[in-house]
């Protein structure tokens, strides 16, 4: 019933019997999420509203392991996405817990998801400096940690597998090199070089996945 439409972001829950979207009905890519049940088709009562859809392949949902609630991110004034809060299905959004805040308006946040599902990660970007936070997965755990502490000109994404996290960088390395570091020491000072710095290929992604890793080059 309105001259815009776009769905902002979609994920399903882990037992594939619920349904966290949200969107955007103005253009203003300010969305409202909504939770549907996909085995009786109706909508939960809750509603979220001021959320961030999908951009630039970050999601703005994920599904907490336990499927019984899920992260999601807000906007503030400016329309910048800049908080995570978690929502228990069943309870008033309004109730909902604020777990990070990034008070730098220099920072854009995006949330995610590692392909493992083990850890739920965020994003935080500014035009040349990057870094992550995390949490595990676990469905109780609500406190994130700082994976590198951000230094201005220090470029990194993250993706976890097995036994170690892997680090994508520009660390004394223009074209970016892969580097990977235990679960339990995520700081730089631990990373050990996986694949070196080549003058003449650019490393642009990764993905992990149980017995093999995939490099965009």
């Amino acid at each position: 019933d309105s001259n815009f439409c776009r769905i902002g972001s979609f994920a399903i829950s882990p037992d594939a019997g619920k349904l966290a979207y949200s969107v955007d009905a103005d253009g203003t890519e300010v969305c409202t999420i909504y939770i549907k049940n996909l085995t009786t088709g109706t909508l939960l009562p809750e509603t979220i509203p001021n959320t961030y859809g999908d951009v630039y392949g970050h999601r703005a949902i994920e599904w907490a392991c336990d499927g019984k609630s899920f992260f999601y991110v807000t906007r503030d004034a400016a329309l910048r996405p800049y908080r995570i809060y978690r929502h228990v299905l069943g309870t008033d959004p309004a109730q909902d817990a604020l777990l990070y805040e990034e008070k730098d308006e220099t920072y854009f946040l995006w949330l995610t998801q590692s392909r493992s599902k083990a850890y739920i990660m965020a994003y935080l970007g500014s035009t040349v400096t990057d870094e992550w936070i995390y949490l595990p997965n676990d469905g109780t755990t609500n406190e994130f940690k700082v994976f590198q502490p951000r230094i201005k000109g220090l470029e990194y994404q993250v993706e976890h597998a097995g036994d170690h996290f892997f680090v994508m960088t520009n660390e004394n390395a223009l074209n970016f090199k892969l580097m990977r570091t235990p679960l339990h020491a995520t700081t730089k000072e631990n990373w050990e070089e996986v694949l070196p710095h080549r003058p003449d290929t650019l490393l642009t992604g990764m993905d992990a996945f149980q017995d093999f890793f995939v490099l965009y080059e």
